[in-house]
């Protein structure tokens, strides 16, 4: 991370005169200059400090509206600077939220202003969605508009669809898109208020087709972005999809197929077993319908295949036969384009791959319009892809015995194949599908055939795209928003790589990796794979290719030493295994994202294991445990960044850190568990020498946090003692922060490590006491932190109940209150005061008046998250009425305490009751 500048509020404050004169500047090109400088300012200093230039958002917003420039082209650019400055400071723009999300909404649902004009402002809201979601969240008419006007924008199109696009225009495809990332950053928040909307628009636009399928469209995209909560109308969803289907409108048919198939997809296994009968007859309906609109027969093929593909052998068995059948009759009537031919066939590759024992009766009536599809001359190489793929996946799914009267026929197709494709996607297919049916025709029978296919695939991989270098800042732009370019940006520089060529790289390698899978030993030329391996592992510039050469390792590897146990085998293995993990080390040090890192950690797991144990030396493992601790490192900056930024609203670990944490976890114990391993040692001794580095505070903290984070992974797994008993003497370090993060890994210890760590942790209870008995205010973080460690230890189960040590805890405990300044450990205080309410314990009624004044000030303070507070609230009634029903006086006082909203909330449940 760059370092900022450290400039007062009247430094910055300076800036506020001549940045105001800017935007109020008649020339349009000085008010894009200021913006720019804007920007550059607020990424250059820290967010604390940004305060001074807010009154700048009255002017910035009369930029934004589109009555202030007549001039479309110069506006555009003026809105392209506000995307830039959104995009790197979402929350400078907090204060002026609410106008800017009105202004937005109203210039995108305008629709006199031209297209690519309506869109900046639906990209400018991408930045408060993703910059500023907890805004966003809280905003319940912003959500409602922006739904709104992008079913709108959905909506304005023409009853036709082509059948070789998904959206209609670009306006429906970016509204759609924008529509999935809504859902993904604010889940249940969209999707009822998407439903609330829908409701209400039924009755009055239901009869308009536009409508109907705007409607099924919103759906689809919402689902993709976040199917776990749409799941709470499926039931909704899957009776609009339904209708649709025997909708009058075919643009309507087709958008119930499209959202058919994406909800198969995003609630796989959901649908599949809940409604499987209504979906196959539903489906099945419309293949059969006569004079059926062939994009609409095609989508729904597509939804089909989806459909399949995440469906069980045991509910796919109750169709085959007569989903087979309605297919096999699409496939043979000439009449029917390509692309629908081409959806059916994906539709019974998918289906076969599922329930083969089912479809082996299908099979002698369906390869023949296979082979015939394929002897075309009427479609190109290319075009008989899907045809391709599919006989080598029904001939692997029938077996050998079934397969065996199509085999010649088959090899004589495919090597006449070859002679007629050029692409890479088509050696890709051709070489997959002569890979998966070489088992059954005798593995040796046909390897220089498939040899000579893989060839191609092979001189792709070998070759790194050419790359440009782009350096100014609208080019940068132009480069990021096409479609056809990757751009990876490098310090004040982008390279930028043709996507093709890279997806072209990513395909090559990704189907020399499923080969390698599947023949094994008989793979061909592995040293030259070895080659392409080590090339693109260290390509950190091309995260896709280069997650797909970690891929192809551990397969690559294991196919060279099944080569044999000779000398010259085994040497080349050694060869193979230490460059390979070297490069890996190596790129694994470096700005690698969370996911292609996960990867790494994933593949490598995969490559020990099939190498065997002793394929891990000690100085592989010395390596391994310093890139761990590092990204180990990495990770807990990450979490201090997204709760610096976001507080309470940020999650406590993004997905991919858990499954990055997942992959780290799998690696550690495997390696600890070989048997006379360093691996354990190695760790201590180079998270030791962090803690001891006490003239850098800062090490020894992401020390303590590495430390935390192992024990919330392993807990009682893998045996740290010696490293907590280090940390334990730092909760007197002279450095407050130091100080606060050993109290809270002492914490983290029993609540994870529980009797396994016990003397560790309850041994510290009365340095903790003295801790929580501190009130000095420079030291709150310390002492919220020794509050909720008290709580930890108390809720771990290594007290006994009713003990002097633990009423000693307890005692401490409620002293301490409240918590309001760390929100991140809040919730374990106050949950553990709700487990002490449940028990009845004596010391609850003693302390009334001081828990009920902290929980007060937690709700003043919004330390707790909705969900929490709410059980909080509920908890209290019972509290009181329990403990204090014969002292009315009391409780009256004990209520008076709280807020009016807490007694409206205390009235409300004790009426319930």
């Amino acid at each position: 991370m760059d370092q900022l500048l450290i400039l007062s509020n009247a430094q910055v404050e300076e800036f506020l005169h001549p940045f105001r004169a800017g935007l109020r500047d008649v020339h349009s090109d000085t008010k894009l200059a200021t913006l720019g400088a804007i920007t550059t300012l607020l990424t250059s200093i820290e967010k604390d400090a940004w305060a001074p230039l807010e009154p700048l958002l009255e002017d910035i917003l009369e930029l934004y509206d589109p009555s202030s420039s007549p001039n479309k082209p110069t506006q555009m650019k003026t809105y392209k600077k506000l995307i830039a400055l959104a995009q790197v400071a979402p929350r400078f723009f907090a204060p002026k939220f609410l106008e800017f999300a009105t202004l937005s909404t109203e210039i995108v649902s305008t629709k006199r202003h031209p297209v690519e004009f309506r869109l900046l402002p639906l990209e400018f809201m991408t930045m408060f969605v993703t910059g500023v979601p907890h805004l966003c969240r809280a905003s319940p008419g912003f959500i409602k508009n922006v739904i709104s006007c992008c079913v709108q924008m959905i909506a304005e199109g023409e009853d036709t669809k082509s059948k070789d696009r998904e959206f209609n225009n670009s306006a429906e495809k970016e509204a759609c898109q924008f529509l999935t990332m809504l859902a993904r950053e604010l889940q249940e928040t969209v999707v009822m208020a998407l439903f609330n909307y829908l409701k209400i628009q039924e009755t009055s636009l239901a009869s308009t087709w536009q409508n109907r399928y705007a409607t099924l469209m919103a759906i689809a995209s919402i689902s993709e972005g976040c199917p776990s909560t749409i799941l709470k109308e499926e039931y909704e969803v899957l009776r609009a999809i339904e209708k649709a289907l025997c909708d009058s409108s075919t643009r309507v048919q087709w958008a119930g197929c499209h959202a058919l198939g994406r909800i198969s997809v995003d609630l796989a296994g959901k649908v599949q077993v809940r409604y499987h009968e209504r979906v196959v007859a539903a489906v099945t309906r419309t293949l059969r319908t006569p004079r059926a609109d062939k994009a609409v027969l095609a989508s729904c093929a597509t939804a089909l295949a989806h459909f399949c593909h995440n469906a069980s052998k045991q509910i796919l068995t109750l169709y085959v036969d007569d989903v087979v059948n309605t297919l096999l009759h699409l496939v043979d009537e000439k009449d029917n384009p390509l692309y629908l031919k081409q959806e059916v066939v994906f539709a019974v590759d998918r289906i076969a791959s599922i329930a083969p024992d089912n479809f082996v009766k299908c099979y002698d009536r369906f390869t023949p319009l296979l082979v015939s599809l394929l002897n075309s001359t009427d479609y190109t190489a290319d075009e008989k892809i899907p045809f391709l793929e599919c006989t080598g996946t029904i001939g692997a799914a029938v077996g050998r015995d079934r397969f065996s009267p199509h085999a010649e026929e088959l090899a004589i197709t495919y090597s006449a194949l070859r002679e007629t494709g050029s692409s890479l996607k088509f050696f890709s297919a051709l070489a997959m599908a002569w890979t998966k049916i070489n088992p059954l025709m005798g593995h040796s029978q046909y390897l220089d055939e498939i040899e000579r296919v893989v060839r191609p695939l092979i001189e792709s991989a070998q070759v790194v795209p050419k790359m440009v270098m782009i350096y100014n800042d609208d080019d940068v732009r132009r480069f990021t928003k096409a479609s056809d370019w990757q751009v990876y940006m490098l310090g004040g520089k982008a390279l930028c790589t043709s996507k093709r060529e890279l997806e072209d790289k990513a395909l090559a390698i990704g189907t020399l990796t499923s080969m390698t899978m599947l023949l094994k030993d008989r793979m061909f030329q592995k040293d030259k794979l070895v080659e392409i391996t080590e090339l693109w592992v260290k390509r950190f510039e091309f995260e896709n290719v280069q997650s797909m050469a970690a891929k192809l390792f551990p397969h690559l590897l294991e196919a060279i030493l099944l080569d044999g146990q000779t000398t010259g085998a085994m040497y080349r293995l050694d060869r193979a295994w230490g460059l390979i993990f070297n490069c890996a080390m190596s790129v694994m040090s470096e700005n690698m994202t969370v996911g292609t890192l996960a990867t790494f950690y994933r593949e490598i797991h995969s490559t020990v294991r099939k190498l065997g144990r002793t394929s891990l030396v000690d100085r592989q493992m010395k390596e391994l445990v310093t890139v761990l601790v590092l990204n180990m490192s990495q990770l807990a900056d990450r979490h201090t960044q997204h709760y610096l930024e976001l507080g309470s609203a940020a999650p406590f670990m993004s997905a991919d850190d858990r499954e990055l944490i997942s992959e780290q976890k799998k690696i550690v114990l495997y390696a600890h568990a070989i048997k006379g391993s360093p691996f354990i040692s190695l760790l201590e001794e180079k998270l030791m020498s962090m803690l001891n580095d006490v003239s850098a505070p800062r090490t020894v903290t992401q020390g303590i946090r590495i430390l935390s984070f192992l024990l919330e992974i392993y807990g009682r797994e893998v045996a740290l003692y010696s490293l907590i008993t280090k940390v334990t003497s730092s909760m007197y370090s002279l450095d407050l922060g130091v100080r606060a993060e050993a109290i809270r890994c002492i914490g983290i210890a029993a609540e994870f490590g529980g009797e396994a760590y016990s003397q560790y942790t309850v041994h510290r209870l009365n340095d903790l006491f003295n801790f929580a008995a501190s009130r000095d205010h420079e030291a709150m973080y310390c002492i919220e932190n020794a509050c909720a460690t008290i709580a930890k230890i108390a809720k771990s189960g290594v007290l006994t109940k009713g003990s002097d040590l633990s009423n000693m805890a307890v005692d401490a405990f409620l002293k301490s209150l409240p918590i309001t300044r760390i929100r991140e450990i809040a919730p374990t205080a106050y949950v553990f005061l709700m487990d002490l309410m449940d028990s009845n314990h004596p010391a609850v009624k003693e302390g009334a008046e001081k828990m009920i004044g902290s929980i007060e000030a937690a709700f003043a303070e919004n330390v707790l998250e909705e969900e929490q507070a709410r059980e909080l609230i509920l908890a209290i009634p019972g509290w009181l009425y329990r403990d204090f029903q014969n002292e009315p006086k009391r409780m009256r006082h004990l209520e008076s305490i709280l807020s009016d909203g807490i007694q409206a909330v205390i009235r409300n449940v004790r009426n319930a009751i």
